[in-house]
């Protein structure tokens, strides 16, 4: 047989072989399950860097820490550290103002100060990410056009990212309190959902650790969230309490039709507009998903390639040291964004999670793949 048939031959065999071995593959399909939904970032970039020389000096100077030592539950340990700094700020107007950073505000709580939601608003910012907990600074305000405090005041406050929840949160540090609605922390545009719908008759106000329910005084109040301003820059203690002044808003259409009113010195009158109105600080959002973006929440996408699976894993994790996988019941390892999954039995099912440099993990997504 001439070489040429004899290549022929071997080519025949081979395509034969193989052939034969892709019709008793095994098939495997991905199936559908429930995950956190995985929203981007599409106007928050600046994050804070917790691994900076500021993080380092907070966590050295303050026990925040110890308050939470040996408590395991994450929301447990955030209202814990949000009393820490509500009984840390000794409020007496007689002192002086001081800077208006995180370090000089709690170094000097203990001995007093004009503190108010600003002060706290920063404290819990540096606290709350010194701990792994993605924060964020938000000024609501209730927009009347009445000249009282109440009616066009101002606030300051927080939202901090729960992974036990899987959603965005105010925490009100001046007050030590947030707000729930069946047991469900809620974020600053539920509150203000609720209060257009009903005037927030299904929303508790509840303080301290144990949660007890108490009623609106001053700004601690769902009125105070008809409007609501996102500060854009993330990294406020990284800066040393700097804030550019450009926020983001939802303009939606109660937006769109009502005008924001702030209360400015002096004092008398009506209350003008917002002050980011006239000067057009406001990045208006149509998006309220660019809003509610969700940290540490991983997206898990798989192709069946043969008999493994490509696996990709995408997230938007502040600080962000590893993702990890395991077994459902299985120990965490950390793994690569993109990698081969090989398949095996009738069902192969992993879980996911991103870990950040402080060790605080996001919520679990997951992926299962079935043999047809």
């Amino acid at each position: 047989m001439s070489s040429s048939l004899v290549r022929l031959a071997v080519s025949i065999l081979l395509l034969t072989a193989a052939a034969g071995g892709a019709a008793g593959q095994a098939k495997y399909a991905v199936r559908p399950v429930e995950n956190p939904e995985f929203r981007p970032s599409q106007i928050f970039f600046r994050f804070e860097d917790i691994a900076s020389p500021p993080f380092d000096e907070l966590r050295r100077r303050f026990p925040f820490a110890e308050t939470v030592k040996g408590v395991e539950d994450e929301f447990e340990r955030i209202l814990r550290l949000r009393h820490w700094i509500f009984t840390t700020l000794k409020v007496d107007n007689s002192k002086p103002n001081p800077p208006m950073d995180a370090i000089s505000i709690l170094a000097q709580g203990p001995s007093g100060g004009p503190f108010e939601c600003s002060h706290a608003m920063l404290a819990q910012n540096a606290v709350m990410n010194a701990m792994g907990y993605v924060t964020r600074c938000l000024q609501p305000g209730p927009g009347g056009e009445e000249n009282t405090y109440i009616a066009a005041g101002n606030h300051g406050v927080n939202e901090v990212w729960s992974n036990t929840h899987r959603k965005w949160f105010i925490s009100d540090a001046e007050f030590d309190g947030h707000f729930e609605k069946g047991g469900v922390p809620l974020s600053a545009l539920e509150i203000r959902d609720e209060l257009l719908k009903n005037d927030a008759k299904d929303v508790d106000l509840v303080v301290g650790p144990e949660r007890k329910k108490a009623k609106p005084e001053l700004l601690f109040s769902p009125h105070a969230y008809r409007f609501v301003a996102y500060e854009l820059t993330g990294d406020r203690h990284t800066q040393s309490g700097w804030s550019s002044g450009a926020m983001a808003v939802w303009e939606d259409e109660y937006f769109r039709t009502h005008t924001w009113y702030r209360w400015a010195f002096p004092l008398g009158g009506k209350a003008p507009p917002h002050w980011a109105l006239r000067q057009n600080f406001f990045v208006r959002v149509a998006h309220r998903d660019w809003i509610e973006w969700t940290p540490n929440v991983v997206s898990v996408g798989a192709e069946i390639q043969g008999e493994a699976a490509r696996v990709r894993l995408r997230s938007h994790t502040p600080n962000l040291a590893r993702h990890e996988m395991r077994r459902p019941g299985g120990r965490w390892e950390p793994v690569g964004t993109d990698f081969n999954l090989p398949l095996q039995g009738p069902r192969v099912e992993r879980e996911f999670r991103a870990a950040n440099v402080a060790g605080v993990a996001g919520p679990v997504s997951r992926l299962r793949i079935e043999r047809e």
